[in-house]
């Protein structure tokens, strides 16, 4: 489910009877229906005229209250017939006290009458409206013409107006399914379009220039108003509207070989499935080429591919990057295109609003079948990390070899790789891996290059005659040290141990760590791996990388 739907479907419920009335939007409404008139009546029932004030909203069929403004026990209760320039005229059917008056307040009133009248030009009582007229949909809706406040708008026709009539208030109910579009003449919130149900209910107010703005909208549905701001065409305003730009979440998963564990601590090797299970959360944020959606996600797989023929299979000795995209609906973990080099990729990346995407259009494989494959757009593909592949299909996460790393929430792995043999004898000036084995090493992939990874090596050995051997730590090499700190030569035969640390950020890519060796080539140098006795001895390389 994304957070678009989660909004939708449980917290806009809460704010579907949304409520934009301006401040002091009321008094005004309430003003254009308040009007006085120094026309003399004598009270009763039949047509009355009066003399009042121009550009109120009285309309034929609403029922009004006249009231004597010295005593509002004397009243006029009736519907308008008609209203013009200054000419008020009302039916009157009900009446109370008696007598001719010469000052009156004229109000709005329900049919039994206002409750409380009309006392020093404001209205005491409620407003009655005259009974709900139907309007068809159509391009530019008359709802401003018809003879009610209440107008039920029918039919499915896309609205883009309403008539400029200036200075009016509409309640309207929709008994079609029309959509209404956001414009200069029909002001809608968020400056998005929003598609109406059956039984939905919307206010609308024009100003003096019959321009309308949508005041209150109250969904049939609890969802139907986040479907509305959410899905439609002008999508992008909605989301601003509801600040979801400016809420991208960064990925919240890991990258793992183990199911629904986030961070494994025993060795994996030979895995031909790479999951993406959540950690921090279940949020994962995809650009569907114009906006972001966070989705909330379950553990998502990808199986291995080491068919040599296929696109995109997984071959040995090759680095990956590793997506997360929206197919159609369906969340998928996917594999880039290989890299060119170890430390060169195919598909660059790209940040967008701070969460690094393809850059350009690729190919993605989601499985291991042949036709498990996919062209997907620039940008539409979140990064999660990289993977190198151990053997075809395969890939490893151990103390030897990191070859899953993770794009975000990275956590410390550790790196680890001793010496086995007892001891062995090297008296060369040359610098090599320990004991001339190519397996002491720790490997690792790095898909990007921010933190440090450090390691130390630790050696002993002896030298028949005084003199010199040296240990130390080589990157992606043996021939020669990369050692940031160490310790050296002596001037005795006797047994000695050296230590050799090494801290470095390298390129994004594959890299080794190797142990190695240095001697004089008077006498015979003895290396000690373990000597026999791991409490007491033991050669190799330690370290860690953030992973």
């Amino acid at each position: 489910m994304s957070v678009k739907t989660f909004v939708a479907q449980r917290l806009l419920p809460l704010l579907a009877r949304l409520d934009l009335l301006e401040a002091g939007s009321s008094a005004a409404n309430a003003a254009l229906f308040l009007a006085t008139s120094t026309t003399s009546n004598a009270i009763g029932t039949g047509t009355k005229t009066f003399t009042t004030q121009s550009g109120k909203a009285f309309v034929a069929g609403q029922f009004v209250q006249v009231s004597d403004q010295a005593n509002p026990a004397n009243y006029m209760l009736g519907q308008v017939s008609s209203y013009s320039g200054t000419s008020l005229v009302v039916e009157v059917s009900s009446v109370g006290g008696s007598g001719t008056k010469t000052a009156w307040n004229i109000a709005l009133s329900g049919p039994g009458g206002a409750t409380g009248g009309i006392s020093g030009g404001t209205l005491t009582g409620d407003l009655g409206d005259a009974p709900e007229v139907t309007v068809a949909s159509a391009a530019t809706t008359n709802i401003g013409a018809a003879n009610s406040n209440k107008v039920v708008v029918s039919g499915n026709v896309t609205i883009t107006a309403f008539d400029s009539v200036a200075n009016r208030r509409k309640l309207l109910r929709f008994t079609g399914t029309p959509l209404l579009t956001h414009g200069a003449n029909l002001i809608l919130p968020g400056a998005a379009d929003m598609q109406m149900a059956a039984g939905d209910l919307a206010e609308f107010t024009s100003d003096g220039s019959g321009v309308w703005r949508m005041r209150k909208y109250q969904s049939v549905s609890e969802s139907n108003y986040g479907r509305s701001l959410l899905n439609t065409i002008s999508q992008a305003a909605a989301r601003l509207l509801l600040g979801m730009n400016s809420r991208i979440v960064a990925p919240q998963g890991r990258l793992t070989l183990t199911t629904a564990v986030p961070i494994t601590t025993a060795d994996v090797l030979a895995a031909t499935t790479i999951r993406y299970t959540p950690h921090l959360g279940a949020l994962i944020p995809i650009q569907d080429g114009t906006n972001w959606e966070s989705y909330f996600f379950s553990e998502l797989s990808l199986a291995l591919d080491a068919t040599n023929t296929d696109t995109g299979y997984h071959q040995a000795g090759k680095n990956f990057d590793l997506f997360v995209i929206n197919d159609a609906g369906t969340l998928r973990l996917v594999s880039g295109p290989a890299w060119t080099t170890d430390t060169a990729r195919a598909a660059a990346l790209s940040m967008a609003n701070g969460i690094r995407v393809n850059t350009a259009s690729m190919t993605v494989r989601f499985g291991s079948a042949t036709g498990n494959t996919l062209t997907i757009g620039a940008g539409l593909a979140t990064y999660v990390g990289t993977f190198r592949a151990s053997a075809d299909g395969q890939v490893e996460d151990s103390r030897v070899k990191r070859f899953l790393f993770n794009g975000y929430n990275r956590v410390r792995r550790a790196l680890l790789k001793q010496e086995a043999a007892d001891s062995w004898t090297y008296t060369t000036q040359a610098w090599r891996q320990m004991n001339g084995n190519t397996a002491n090493q720790v490997e690792f992939v790095l898909g990007l290059s921010h933190e440090a990874v450090t390691a130390t090596a630790t050696a002993s050995g002896l030298n028949t005659t005084p003199g010199s051997i040296a240990a130390g730590i080589g990157l992606d090499r043996a021939n020669a040290p990369d050692t940031t700190i160490s310790t050296g030569s002596f001037a005795s035969t006797t047994k000695r141990g050296f230590t050799s640390h090494y801290i470095g950020n390298p390129a994004a890519g594959y890299h080794y760590l190797a142990p190695v060796e240095w001697s004089q080539a008077t006498g015979t140098t003895t290396w000690y791996g373990d000597n026999g006795n791991t409490q007491y001895d033991q050669a190799g390389i330690i370290g860690e990388v953030w992973a």
